[in-house]
């Protein structure tokens, strides 16, 4: 998860707390970026209220989203971990706007409305450097079309996708999901906005477009240099943020209708003659290849036990997302460590889903989204060493004799 996940502090404790970690020096050369991302940050305009400021903008709005009530873990450790997080949604429909007089600029191609005002789902509602770079190149922009100039690149219809965020995880939970607002603008007009995405595309993000049915002709690499854009179409975005240091401020927005969509449109692509596994199917989520922490310090014994019970273990950072799909669509078992992988879960059909954590590494992702699958959901906290997870051989062989019978 990114840093950008937690939610803006007032001014001064950020420089407060900025000063006492890094010195008079840094503070200094951080001054101008943040205070920029800050004064852009107070001239935003929501989607809504640019279409209704366009003279001719249109809204299309997609009704029927239902309530969500989490339940509280059975587990009493992740239930007391857990019991500051919301546990009540009511999502807003889900929209999709048609906004003229846009300019997209900075590396990830926010929206400025009139080329002076942010327009916040662009950026994900977040406003650090990972979604809105140093904050002084957009400022630069607004400034410059403040003076009279224009961008020098112009473009037709264009419909944003770009998930500065590194983690798999935020692709598929808050990006992904825009693209049923966009296909609702396809019915409802006769237009075809080309989707922009990131330059250099990561293999997910390319491998889950087209598996999901939007070849390289519907979307372009974004260049990275302002453009004046004729229709700026933009959809809801839903932030995926759990604040682990204030649960209750979370800017958690689940959809159910955004869920099943993912689901229903990726397993109505599988090859279902691929998957011919005789008995359970077990998959153990490794993350022995991740660049981050939550690996297994003893993963040799702990494999053994793990095949013993039936299961093969898969690092999915080699799968492509249609082999990812493949894998999962009948999986009856999936267990490991808390991570990105295990939201693959939502293309199985009905399975247990067993979650591992390391006792200093306790976040409800995944059994908030196991909660609203009405998937069978089991946990497991292990020691912790440097954020890894130091499982007891015997321990883990007790459990899943008996979770396993």
């Amino acid at each position: 998860m990114s840093t950008d996940e937690r939610p803006t502090r007032t001014l001064p404790s950020n420089i407060f707390q900025y000063y006492s970690e890094n010195g008079i020096t840094d503070l200094a050369k951080e001054s101008v970026p943040y205070l920029a991302r800050q004064y852009i940050r107070k001239r935003q305009i929501t989607a809504a209220e640019a279409q209704e400021a366009s003279n001719s903008g249109r809204v299309w709005i997609d009704e029927g989203e239902e309530t969500i009530s989490i339940p509280k873990a059975e587990n009493a450790r992740l239930r007391r971990e857990f019991e500051s997080y919301p546990t009540k949604f009511s999502p807003e429909p889900g929209a999709v706007y048609e906004i003229e007089n846009c300019n997209l600029v900075g590396p990830n191609a926010v929206g400025l409305y009139e080329g002076k005002k942010l327009i916040p789902e662009t950026s994900g509602f977040r406003y650090g450097n990972t979604y809105m770079g140093s904050g002084s190149s957009i400022l630069k922009e607004v400034f410059k079309s403040a003076l009279g100039f224009q961008p020098g690149q112009t473009a037709d219809i264009v419909f944003p996708l770009i998930c500065p965020d590194p983690s798999y995880y935020h692709w598929v939970m808050e990006y992904l999901p825009k693209l049923r607002l966009y296909e609702l603008y396809l019915r409802e007009t006769d237009n075809e906005p080309t989707i922009l995405i990131e330059p250099n595309p990561r293999d997910f993000v390319r491998d889950s477009l087209e598996f999901l049915g939007f070849d390289s002709i519907q979307y372009k690499q974004w260049n990275q240099k302002a453009t004046s854009i004729e229709k700026l179409i933009v959809s809801t975005h839903r932030p995926h943020i759990f604040d682990y240091r204030d649960p209750e401020s979370s800017d958690y927005n689940p959809s159910v209708k955004d869920f099943n969509w993912i689901r229903e449109r990726a397993r109505s692509t599988v090859d279902q003659k691929k998957n011919t596994s005789d008995g359970e199917k077990r998959i153990y989520v490794s993350r022995q290849g991740a660049q981050r922490e939550r690996k297994v310090t003893n993963i040799d014994q702990v494999s053994q036990i793990l095949r013993k019970y039936g299961f093969e273990l898969y690092q999915l950072e080699a799968l492509t997302f249609r082999e990812q799909v493949q894998l999962f669509y009948d999986a009856d078992v999936i267990m490991g460590p808390h991570g990105a992988g295990l939201l693959n879960m939502m293309f199985a059909g009905d399975p247990t889903v067993i979650e591992l954590f390391p006792e200093t590494i306790i976040k409800p992702h995944f059994y908030y989204l196991s909660a609203m699958f009405e998937f069978e959901y089991e946990s497991v906290v292990v020691d912790s060493k440097e954020s890894n997870l130091q499982i007891d051989p015997t321990e883990l062989e007790d459990y899943l004799s008996l979770a396993l019978e």
